[in-house]
C-alpha cells in the first residue's frame, strides 16, 4: 500500500488569498495577487514595489500574526479528495510550521480540525526535511524544495515557481490530484 503525503500550504489551503488578505488588512493597501503572479516561491518576493528586506519583513509579521494560519481559505474540493484518500490509503498531512511563531502548530491543527473533521491529527506530520519520509510513499506538494528532494513519487500543484521542476505526476486542482491518483496509484 502507498503512504500519501499531502502538504498544507498553497497545495490544501490558499495561501495566496490569505497571505494578501493579511498584507492589506496590516499595511493598508489594496492588492491583488493570484496563483498565476507567483513567479517566485517566496510569496512576499511577488507584492510589487517591496525592497527585499521590505518583503522578509512583511513576511515575518504577516507569519506571526495570530489568526493567520488559521484563518487560511481551504481550496474547492480538498476536503472531499482527502477524505476519499484517508479512505483508500494510509494519508498523512505533512507541514512545516513557522518555527518564529510558536502558535504556527496549533493554528494548523485548527484549520484541520475545521475544514477536515474527520481527518485523525495523529496523522498530522511537523518536520521541514520532507526528503526523510519513506520512498515508497508519493507527496503531494507545492515547494520545489520538497518535490526535488522527496524520495519517493511526486505529484506537483502547479504555480509559475515550480514549473521547471520534474515530478512524476502533476495537476492544477484537486480533481485533477483525485483523477491522478485513481489511474495511477493502487491501494
Amino acid at each position: 500500500m502507498t503512504d500519501i503525503f499531502i502538504d498544507m500550504d498553497s497545495t490544501m489551503n490558499d495561501f495566496t488569498v490569505g497571505y494578501v488578505s493579511y498584507y492589506n488588512s496590516l499595511y493598508g493597501t489594496k492588492h491583488i495577487l493570484h496563483n498565476k503572479d507567483l513567479l517566485v516561491y517566496e510569496i512576499s518576493k511577488c507584492i510589487p514595489g517591496l525592497s527585499e528586506e521590505s518583503a522578509i519583513k512583511a513576511r515575518d509579521e504577516i507569519f506571526s500574526t495570530p489568526g493567520f494560519w488559521y484563518d487560511l481559505p481551504i481550496y474547492p474540493d480538498v476536503k472531499e479528495v482527502v477524505d476519499w484518500l484517508y479512505n483508500n490509503f494510509n494519508t498523512y498531512i505533512l507541514t512545516s510550521p513557522w518555527i518564529p511563531y510558536k502558535d504556527c502548530p496549533k493554528e494548523k491543527y485548527m484549520w484541520i480540525e475545521k475544514h477536515l473533521p474527520f481527518f485523525p491529527l495523529e496523522n498530522v506530520i511537523f518536520c521541514h526535511d520532507k526528503h526523510l519520509i519513506h520512498e515508497n510513499s508519493l507527496l503531494i506538494d507545492d515547494n520545489p524544495k520538497h518535490l526535488t528532494a522527496f524520495n519517493g513519487k511526486t505529484l506537483k500543484i502547479n504555480y509559475p515557481f515550480n514549473k521547471n521542476v520534474l515530478t512524476h505526476y502533476e495537476a492544477d486542482d484537486w480533481k485533477g490530484i483525485l483523477s491522478i491518483i485513481q489511474e495511477n496509484i493502487t491501494e
